[in-house]
């Protein structure tokens, strides 16, 4: 679940359209932690990619939070 956003996401990303892209990783998500749980492999993913689309928007603060949350699901917390 959420795979096709996901990789329209990163289609739209590749492209530059980065507006387009954000709701489509958004959804993305929220129906990996719905249907997978927050542990999931996948939902990784999307954070992944969510605060990689942030960071070539320019939008640090926004990557490092997404970024922070991902390394605390994948059990890097205690790292940084």
């Amino acid at each position: 679940m959420g795979c096709t956003q996901n990789a329209l996401g990163q289609l739209l990303t590749s492209a530059a359209q980065y507006d387009e892209a954000l709701p489509l990783f958004q959804h993305s998500l929220a129906t990996r932690v719905k249907v997978s749980g927050p542990d999931d492999a996948t939902v990784a993913e999307s954070l992944t990619n969510l605060a990689e689309l942030f960071r070539l928007q320019g939008k640090y603060e926004d990557a490092l939070q997404v970024r922070r949350g991902h390394a605390q699901l994948v059990g890097e917390g205690d790292r940084e």
